[in-house]
């Protein structure tokens, strides 16, 4: 993706394919409209501090191979209402959760 993204800024849902897995890197920094991300099933990449613009994002959808260790990734998210994650997840959560007051829905495989 790389910084394809760049201008869509007002941006409220993004779905990836299912063979997408590319590191994230910088590509979703200017997403920060973004209220839905979905990856495809084959998605297993780290997270690292890719979704730290995502701000407003409520739902974040893993396809079913993502098995990545979370640390901070998903710190920023704190208006996130739905996490779902595929069926191979199987990494402990630690305190990966701990900033997502908002969180409503959570479901494994």
């Amino acid at each position: 993706l790389d910084n394809s993204l760049d201008n869509l800024v007002n941006l409220k849902k993004l779905s990836v394919g299912r063979s997408f897995d590319e590191k994230l890197k910088n590509s979703l920094n200017n997403l920060v409209n973004l209220e839905i991300l979905e990856f495809g099933s084959t998605f297993n990449q780290e997270l690292d501090d890719s979704l730290y613009n995502l701000k407003n994002l409520k739902i974040l959808k893993f396809g079913i191979e993502f098995n990545q260790k979370l640390g901070n990734s998903l710190s920023k998210l704190t208006k996130l209402e739905e996490l779902i994650f595929g069926m191979n997840f199987n990494r402990y959560l630690d305190d990966s959760l701990h900033n997502l007051k908002n969180l409503k829905i959570l479901k494994f495989g």
